[in-house]
């Protein structure tokens, strides 16, 4: 005797009934960041790079400048006071070094026989035992030639030399640096700035476009939760987009 299958009644399923409560990644970012973020960061690294790379372009144009009225100066400066020392008189020897103080950022210049002092001209008479002190810092150097920069000041040594080669005595010259690093400080500060203008500038516009790419998701999304509740009468926005967000719009459309 065969024996009936038991046919037992499933309940229909409900549209939306599993996952009815949406999967939420505790880091998950929404389309608008997603777009948004990954431009911003490659305009601001683009701007840092571009900040970077011009201020040191025009810090180094700045230092070669300076470097080349410094080197100007002591051929100026070298052959006459090289030939008052060897004739034992300072007051050509001032004359001489007192062209370097009319220089613009010149602060000090000495030229020094046997450790001591031959003729001097000190610009800035407040800052001479500070000068000083330095002074004796570098002449103790057993270099010839020595170049250094102490609270934007720049000291420069270098021989005392005649025609012939004799050597009659040393030089130490003293130049305010501090107007170069004034102007690379100023104008880092001003192409921050520029930057973060542009950076906020591009991030409106592409938030913008963002947000008229994903709001129109936002209402579709809207239509299906509410096509999920039962409505079927409602109307489907964005069907007639001719878009992606239209085609998404089109499947709400067939689904109702």
């Amino acid at each position: 005797m065969l024996r009936r299958p038991n046919y037992r009644s499933r309940p229909a399923p409900t549209i939306g009934a599993e996952n009815d409560t949406p999967d939420k990644k505790p880091f998950g970012m929404s389309i608008k960041k997603k777009l948004l973020l990954p431009i911003l960061a490659c305009i601001v690294v683009s701007n840092v790079a571009y900040t970077v790379f011009w201020a040191s372009k025009h810090s180094s144009a700045l230092i070669e400048a300076f470097d080349k009225e410094v080197r100007l100066a002591q051929r100026f400066v070298n052959p006459p006071v090289a030939a008052a020392v060897w004739d034992f008189n300072s007051d050509a020897a001032l004359g001489a070094i007192q062209g370097v103080a009319e220089m613009k950022t010149a602060l000090f210049a000495q030229a020094v026989v046997d450790n001591a002092s031959f003729a001097e001209v000190f610009v800035n008479e407040e800052r001479r035992e500070e000068f000083t002190q330095e002074i004796a810092t570098i002449l103790a150097d057993e270099s010839a030639e020595k170049t250094i920069e102490i609270n934007k000041v720049v000291y420069v040594k270098f021989p005392l030399v005649l025609a012939d080669g004799t050597l009659v005595g040393q030089m130490v010259m003293g130049f305010d640096i501090s107007g170069i690093h004034e102007t690379v400080s100023s104008l880092y500060i001003q192409c921050a700035i520029i930057g973060l203008a542009v950076v906020l500038l591009i991030g409106v516009i592409v938030y913008l476009s963002a947000a008229s790419a994903t709001r129109p998701l936002d209402r579709i999304v809207d239509r299906i939760d509410t096509l999920r509740s039962g409505d079927l009468e409602s109307l489907v926005p964005e069907k007639r987009r001719s878009d992606e967000a239209g085609a998404f719009g089109g499947c709400g459309c067939r689904i109702c």
